[in-house]
């Protein structure tokens, strides 16, 4: 409401003034004249009689159960001129909108507990929506963080809190970063409150809210250019959702899970982001490339491309329950790994995270396992739930994606093929047991990097691939045979001394 609402406060400090201190518009419910003449009108109380109780004449408009609700509706009035700083629109990005509703549920508790009986909206609703979209720098996040803390606490059952449309309060954080897809950057503050919001509400419950694949794609779509440094706002908002929000690169696909409607997905989105960004930070202009604006343009889009890639980062971490017990943040040792668990990596992303993580190839995590053994699909054997012969993985891409990922683990670390994980299985063992095929799923490759793997499949006898095996092994007998063939039309080598120490060393 407008000024009627601070009168409680009077009797002992000043509050600060609420949107500006202009009356509020004949659209919200009547918020009366000024302090000074609502007080003329009235027998004014004694300051005994102030403090007897919450109930007196003075807190009359305070006390009604809807006082905060419309409160803070009424930030989304016009914010009276002269007050606000130049260029702002609404009430609700004045610090002192903020401090008056903060005021209102700390003075009265019951106030955030109240729900509309036509939209079934909280003040929590209300106040998420708002901060989101209009808490736009330092301050007025910290003071809009500050008041949905007071009224989460006065009424933290409202965190799960449906209106009629069923939303809660949660959706109207992520609503307002939806309706910002023009990527302009300055969005710091909205950020800082989005992620404190955020928390705050996943806290109190975390499955009030599914972030499906969709979701987290708009909300990529959305995230503009983070130039802060070293770690951005955005940074720090996806991380969250990933801790508590239950986000994850295995939860990314879009279509209700039946793969990306539109041929795109999160990843791929973020990794074209980050090229760009890249790119940029690496430009050339015209004349001296020295210039101070020059450096400064360099530098910014540096760090955008370090935050978008810690974003890609954040999303290729497990879910809580799928980390091995060394997951420890320890300057991305895991990465590479993370982005095969999550079998949906894009390939030309999984590319570059094998080409500038080589030692992570060949990093075994606390089970014994590379990233060649998840390739393979150890988390598949692990649970019981091999994927069947052909099928699609949890992303829906082909059967050859797997191959693909494990030519390109085994080009950097070929002898990896050999490496037996704790419980003593080589990765063409978890391979078969996983139903890949012998082609298109990467067993062949498996097979050629380490031949000698087969024999410790104990494939039965008139198993598919023991006929592969076997035909393979004929081939390459008979290419021996050609080669020694080749050999003997052609006679001695040239390069005498060359074959002289070739016999010599084989004895």
């Amino acid at each position: 409401m407008g000024c009627s609402q601070s009168k409680k406060a009077k009797s002992d400090v000043a509050p600060p003034k609420p949107a500006g201190g202009g009356p509020a518009p004949s659209s919200t419910p009547q918020a009366g004249g000024s302090p000074s003449s609502k007080q003329s009108s009235r027998s004014s109380p004694s300051k005994t009689s102030s403090r007897r109780g919450s109930s007196g004449k003075k807190n009359k408009s305070d006390s009604r159960p809807e006082a905060l609700y419309h409160h803070l509706l009424g930030g989304l009035s016009p914010a009276p001129s002269g007050g606000p700083p130049p260029g702002t629109t609404f009430r609700a990005a004045t610090a002192g909108f903020w401090a008056e509703a903060n005021r209102l549920a700390s003075s009265r508790p019951s106030l955030a507990s109240y729900v509309d009986p036509t939209t079934s909206g909280t003040p929590l609703h209300v106040a998420c929506s708002l901060g989101s979209s209009h808490a736009a720098s330092a301050e007025l996040s910290g003071a809009a963080t500050a008041c949905v803390a007071t009224i989460l606490a006065a009424c933290p059952g409202h965190a799960s809190a449906r209106d009629r449309h069923g939303h809660v309060p949660l959706e109207g954080v992520l609503a307002a970063i939806l309706r910002e897809r023009d990527g302009t950057a300055g969005a710091g503050g909205s950020y800082r409150f989005r992620t404190d919001a955020a928390r705050m509400l996943l806290e109190r419950d975390p499955g009030a809210f599914a972030l499906d694949g969709d979701a987290v794609y708009g909300i990529a779509t959305a995230l503009p250019d983070d130039f802060a440094e070293p770690t951005g706002p955005t940074v720090e908002f996806v991380r969250l959702l990933v801790s508590l929000g239950g986000v994850s690169a295995r939860t990314l696909a879009r279509g209700g899970g039946d793969g990306d409607v539109d041929g795109d997905d999160t990843l791929a989105l973020l990794y074209r982001r980050f090229v760009r960004q890249f790119d940029q930070s690496e430009r050339f202009f015209a004349g001296d490339n020295s210039r101070p604006e020059v450096t400064e343009h360099r530098s910014r889009f540096k760090n955008a491309a370090v935050n978008t890639f810690h974003v890609i980062e954040a999303l290729l971490t497990p879910a809580g329950g799928d980390a091995a017990d060394d997951d420890e943040d320890d300057g991305g040792r895991f990465l590479v790994r993370n982005a095969v668990r999550a079998d949906s990596c894009p390939p030309d992303l999984l590319r570059y995270i094998v080409e500038t993580n080589l030692g992570g190839v060949a990093d075994a995590d606390s089970r014994g396992n590379l990233p060649l053994h998840y390739a393979a699909g150890y988390d598949r054997v692990a649970a019981g739930v091999p994927r069947l012969p052909g099928g699609p993985g949890a992303s829906g891409l082909p059967e050859s994606y797997s191959k693909y990922v494990i030519d390109e683990l085994l080009y950097a670390y070929p002898d990896g093929a050999s490496v037996e994980n704790g419980d003593g299985t080589l990765p063409v063992v978890l391979a078969i047991e996983s139903g890949k095929k012998w082609f298109g799923g990467g067993i062949r490759s498996l097979h050629e990097a380490y031949p000698d793997g087969m024999a410790r499949a104990n494939l039965e006898e008139g198993h598919p691939l023991a006929s592969a095996v076997s035909f393979e092994s004929q081939q390459a007998a008979d290419d021996d045979d050609d080669d020694t063939l080749v050999a003997a039309l052609d006679g001695p080598s040239d390069g005498g001394e060359e074959g002289t120490v070739a016999t010599g060393v084989d004895g």
